[in-house]
């Protein structure tokens, strides 16, 4: 996964020393500046040739959430003291995901945020990057100032964990291998450390971390080929904790 962390740009970057409680702001206001970013975004895109960005509700909520602490703080940065990095809170507001990167910052006005970024290089390169899809916005207004938060991704389709396996064997099918052998066992080789045993008839076990179900990654793809195996047993796997179980599938294979 890319993870792409940038600084805010100092043509707009207004630091004040003491922030009073923020004003209350109606949604249908916050959502018109967010929109405004989001449609000037996918202009942007347009001109370059790049397909449009989607909108993302869950990334969204996680842009939203970011948002509020920037306004709590008397700087702007993409982590705060016990916020989660920026992919674990883009999963936890329920992105999924392959790529994710974020803008951020703080100006007198919407166009001069999106003005700002685009001469920004790290930001721009965000902006038209072509391997994202998706977006959320976020805008509030305080002391004439207005701030913004974008989070971008590279979205993949979630499937619950019967989902994936029926996904794996369909892929599966396309190399040749028909479904076959012990579930139980596949579901056995998740556990650390799992050995082979002897005797058994698995011609080769793999295991692999995705975070897009829509292809099988070459190097597994090329294992499997020169296996000479024409069945499999697949299991997804539980989370190791490195990443969230919503935006990396683990799987393991027994190649028969």
């Amino acid at each position: 996964m890319r993870i792409f962390k940038l600084s805010v740009p100092l043509a707009v970057l207004i630091l004040a020393s003491c922030m009073a409680p923020l004003h209350a702001q109606s949604a249908d206001r916050q959502g018109f500046w967010a929109r405004q970013i989001f449609q000037a975004t996918n202009q942007a895109r347009a001109r370059h040739g790049l397909p449009p960005l989607a909108w993302s509700p869950s990334l969204a909520r996680a842009a939203n959430a970011h948002l509020s602490l920037m306004l709590s703080q008397p700087d702007l940065s993409h982590d705060y003291p016990g916020e989660p990095p920026l992919p674990a809170r883009a999963a936890h507001a329920g992105a999924h995901f392959e790529t994710i990167a974020e803008n951020i910052a703080m100006g007198y006005s919407v166009p001069a945020i999106q003005k700002e970024w685009m001469h920004s290089p790290a930001h721009r390169a965000n902006i038209l990057d072509p391997r994202l899809n998706a977006a959320g916005v976020a805008v509030a207004s305080r002391h004439g100032n207005f701030y913004a938060v974008v989070d971008f991704a590279a979205a993949v389709q979630h499937r619950d964990a019967s989902q994936a396996v029926q996904q794996i064997t369909q892929l599966l099918r396309q190399t040749g291998i028909a479904p076959g052998g012990s579930r139980a066992a596949a579901q056995a080789a998740c556990a650390p450390g799992y050995r082979l045993r002897a005797g058994t008839p698995v011609r080769l076990l793999v295991h692999f971390t995705t975070p897009d179900l829509s292809r099988l990654p070459p190097q597994v793809i090329s294992e499997i080929q020169s296996s000479g195996a024409t069945h499999a047993a697949v299991a997804l796997c539980p989370s190791n904790g490195s990443q969230p179980d919503f935006t990396t599938y683990r799987v393991a294979l027994l190649l028969y």
